[in-house]
């Protein structure tokens, strides 16, 4: 880990970690019900569920590489089942964002290997879906998964009607694509060990690229699959600038005076802590978390320090991912 790469993000949760929500489609691949989103925390029921078929947290590390958390797609699919039958028995098709995309724009079900990664259903360590992960579902649910390739293979062609309709020529490739954090890793060059990227959005990302599996025997980093044909051990927080933006929109401060009060308290923000579990948290996994401010006294009672000790808090929350990264090689 000799460098670090940081990408700036300015898009929203529901763009900046696209790879886990849920698009459920019918057998006619039309959209079934709004998309569920990778931040929505309200399948620990079904994280639970999950886990404990597949026979406890150690068995489900060992059948997928991961936890089975909120984020992943796998609960949120178990949750359609539950809470929404009618929809779950129309369920035929499960893709992520920019598999739908494909599939609108070249008629193929397809994922590759870095998305599928995030699902929660996939064996990372054999690049194959988890049959243990499917079951825990549902059975049938391995009939309506796409076919999964690298990401250098295409998508398909695009659709005649859509080359008549932009004047295109019939024979134009579609990407496989990959997954936001997997083709942020190719942007900033973290295709081979030695290269670790820091992604702070309104979630937070560090990854690095590894030759072989990573799996956390904690599994507070994801084992997830490159786009380049590794793997990509991940730390993923649900708070970074969400929790800098609502504090900077308590004080009214536009960008530049949020930045002036941070650089005007000192390191450590005097001893004031802010936890920043605005929207429960990821990592540690704690989904109906909340942020707790400590620390307050008559000298850190004021804008500067509460702006320092929030933005403190987000960047300490990624520093635990980098110093765990660290500890698994």
């Amino acid at each position: 880990m000799s460098r670090i790469k940081s990408t700036a993000r300015a898009c929203a949760a529901s763009v900046s970690r696209a790879a886990a929500w849920l698009r459920a489609l019918d057998e006619h691949g039309e959209v079934i019900r709004p998309a569920k989103l990778w931040c929505d925390t309200s399948t620990t029921a079904e994280c639970a569920i999950i886990t404990k078929k597949l026979g406890g947290p150690g068995a489900a590390l060992r059948k997928t590489g991961n936890l089975i958390l909120p984020g992943f797609t796998a609960p949120k699919i178990l949750w359609l089942k539950r809470r929404e039958p009618a929809n779950f028995k129309r369920l035929r098709h499960v893709l992520l964002p920019h598999d739908y995309l494909n599939f609108f724009l070249t008629g193929n079900y397809f994922m590759e290997f870095g998305d599928a990664s995030g699902t929660a259903l996939l064996d990372v360590r054999r690049r194959a879906w988890s049959r243990d992960a499917i079951h825990a579902i549902d059975p049938n649910l391995a009939g309506w998964l796409p076919p999964i390739s690298s990401s250098h293979e295409s998508a398909g062609t695009l659709r005649p009607k859509l080359a008549r309709k932009y004047d295109f020529p019939n024979d134009v490739v579609v990407s496989a694509g990959g997954g936001d954090n997997m083709m942020g890793a190719i942007g900033t060059g973290n295709v081979a060990p030695g290269v670790v990227t820091a992604s702070f959005g309104t979630s937070g990302t560090i990854y690095a690229f590894a030759k072989k599996p990573v799996v956390d025997p904690r599994g507070e980093i994801a084992a997830f699959c490159s786009s380049t044909g590794g793997w990509l051990p991940l730390l993923c927080t649900m708070n970074v600038t969400t929790v800098t933006e609502q504090t900077r929109g308590v004080f009214g401060h536009d960008h530049a005076a949020l930045d002036a009060a941070v650089a005007s308290a000192p390191a450590g923000a005097g001893g004031l802590v802010l936890l920043p579990y605005f929207a429960g948290e990821r990592t540690p996994n704690v989904p109906a978390g909340s942020g707790a401010v400590v620390g307050l006294t008559q000298s850190t009672f004021n804008s500067a320090h509460l702006a320092r000790a929030a933005m403190e808090g987000v960047t300490m929350g990624m520093n635990y991912g980098l110093r765990r990264l660290a500890a698994l090689g």
